[in-house]
This record gives C-alpha cells, structure tokens and sequence, in this order.
C-alpha cells in the first residue's frame, strides 16, 4: 500500500472507488469526479484556504482517501482540516486510516501548520 497526493489522472479509479459506495455514487463520471475535486481545491472554503486529496493505493486501486484543507486565518494557528476520510470495506481494521492521517500530519507539519482539525 502506498500513500500518496491525488492527481488528474486518478480521477477514472476514484469513480470506481466511490461506486463501491452504492447508489448515490452511481452515473457519476469521471469527469465530474475531477471537477468536484478541483472545485474544492479552488473555491470550497474562504480565500484564505485551499484544499487537497490525498490517496491510499494498492496496486492501481484506490482503497482509501482523505480530504483535507489548509486553512490560515487571523488570530488562529495555521491548520490542515481533515473533512472527508473513505476507506473501502475491505480494508477496515488494517491501520490504512491511521497512516492517510499520520500522512497528512506530516505534510502540515512541513508546511509550517500547527494544528490538525477533524471535522464531520
């Protein structure tokens, strides 16, 4: 397994990961995959803050991923918030959830944020 950032082109296997996921998933192409995710990257939050994916692989199936955004308001410490963490059912119990997180608090921590925010 392989913990990495989202790129364009993994926007075909997030489909399929997402379908796994049921109806609400279903019809929804790959195209629209990536628009919803460069639209969080870009416009979800304040001007102040940006966003990123980060991915769990296997081989060239994603089993997991994590949503976060950086956010850098006035008056408070520099943070990376944690929105959205998926983990094919398959995988559950096998520490991939813990490691996207350990990731993720490792990618802050370099870019100089100080907290980690979880939120749902």
């Amino acid at each position: 397994m392989k913990i990495r950032p989202f790129i364009d082109t993994d926007a075909v296997n997030l489909t399929k990961f997402m379908h796994h996921w049921g109806p609400e998933a279903q019809g929804l192409p790959p195209e629209r995959i990536f628009e919803q995710i460069q639209h969080c990257r870009k416009n979800v939050c304040r001007k102040n803050v940006s966003g990123d994916w980060f991915l769990a692989v296997e081989g060239n199936e994603i089993i997991a991923y994590l949503q976060m955004s950086r956010s850098s308001l006035v008056g408070f410490l520099p943070a990376a918030e944690i929105s959205a963490l998926q983990l094919h059912t398959d995988y559950r119990g096998r520490g991939i959830g813990t490691n996207l997180i350990e990731y993720v608090r490792t990618w802050a921590v370099n870019r100089g944020l100080k907290r980690l925010l979880l939120s749902s």
